[in-house]
């Protein structure tokens, strides 16, 4: 599992079972699990990978910008144009 919640700006993942995160990337946000090792997220604008060992949970390498250019989100709550 991998996700954001645990530490502001931050994304941690864990063991299913396991209750405590571990953190992985300090300044990221938005993350998704590719498998087999890869997380996705976005830092400021750019969306970025990381390759990740997943049995000890930690990250392999540099990340790595992707070539989509500028990245944008938003909540549920709100849309792009603010309309609702």
């Amino acid at each position: 599992m991998v996700g954001g919640e645990s530490d502001a700006g931050a994304v941690s993942g864990s063991e299913l079972g396991k209750p405590e995160p571990k953190k992985l990337i300090a300044d990221g946000s938005n993350a998704e699990f590719v498998p087999p090792d890869r997380v996705i997220f976005a830092r400021a604008s750019t969306l970025m990978a990381q390759t990740i060992d997943v049995g000890k949970l930690v990250t392999k390498g540099d990340h790595t910008p992707l070539p989509l250019g500028r990245v944008a989100y938003w909540s549920n709550r709100e849309s792009p144009d603010n309309s609702g």
